[in-house]
């Protein structure tokens, strides 16, 4: 079960931070974000990191599942390090096919990666606690205040819903497509620029037109049943916040200010 998870599905658990409202979670995880572009503290970032495991324990969620959502994004981890490595001036610490390699850039790329790290797995937790039904519920309740700008939150939160939904079915018809072109031949794995192009070419046109085609069938299915957004439409699961709700938002905000306290303290900071 866990090798056919995609990344960010959601992960059914009988567990507290699945029960929180997801309005929070979702309040939390923008909170969260925002704090962790103002950390400057590789101490506190590994701080965090101890936080971040603990939570995903009490989430009953298996470190095995971030673990592997992390593994595929480090090649873009990994590129974007390798070109700001040699882009910042400073302290040489050693020199690289004639390139200087800086005190400061290691430190700059370190923390970058890092902060990377701590945002996926922040953003991770919410979808693999939070089913899609709850998250388009939160959507469509927090941007209510939009209808006094003649903005339905109702037609926002279904075009979310159909996103989220569709991300897991395009990464299996793109892993089909792979799969069916290198049994043809394609090489995906060639040491040749050209030929790795051309191998990649098989697999965006089909994905393109099986979009497409998908997102056809969906709008005459949903015409068919004479969908249609607004105040009318009811809903199975209403939202209400509980005890548990508070006692989350009241932790985290003292969180938080745990972590901006420590980051204004100096001999926590990166010397750069």
């Amino acid at each position: 079960m866990l090798n056919n998870m995609m990344v960010g599905q959601f992960f059914a658990a009988d567990s507290i931070i699945h029960k929180l409202d997801p309005r929070i979670k979702l309040l939390l995880t923008f909170v969260y974000t925002l704090l962790m572009f103002f950390i400057e503290s590789m101490f506190i970032f590994t701080f965090n990191i101890l936080a971040i495991i603990m939570v995903y324990k009490l989430a009953r969620v298996p470190l095995k599942i971030l673990i592997k959502s992390i593994k595929r994004m480090l090649p873009i981890l990994l590129i974007s390090a390798g070109i700001n490595i040699f882009l910042i001036q400073g302290e040489t610490v050693f020199k690289f096919l004639g390139i200087n390699i800086t005190k400061q850039g290691l430190c700059m790329v370190s923390t970058m990666i890092v902060r990377i790290i701590c945002l996926i797995s922040g953003m991770l937790l919410l979808l693999y606690t939070t089913s899609p039904a709850e998250l388009v519920a939160a959507i469509e309740k927090i941007l209510k205040p939009l209808k006094i700008f003649k903005v339905s939150p109702e037609e926002i939160a279904i075009m979310f819903s159909i996103a989220l939904h569709f991300v897991p079915v395009l990464l299996l018809e793109a892993e089909r497509i792979m799969n069916a072109q290198r049994a043809r031949g394609a090489k995906f794995d060639s040491k040749h620029l050209k030929e790795k192009l051309k191998a990649y070419i098989t697999i965006v046109i089909p994905l393109l037109i099986s979009t497409s085609n998908r997102a056809n069938d969906l709008a005459i299915a949903m015409e068919s049943r004479c969908y249609h957004g607004g105040e009318n439409r009811t809903r199975f699961k209403i939202l209400h916040y509980s005890a548990y709700d508070l006692y989350a938002l009241l932790i985290s905000l003292l969180y938080v200010l745990l972590l901006l306290i420590f980051n204004k303290l100096d001999f926590f900071k990166i010397v750069m």
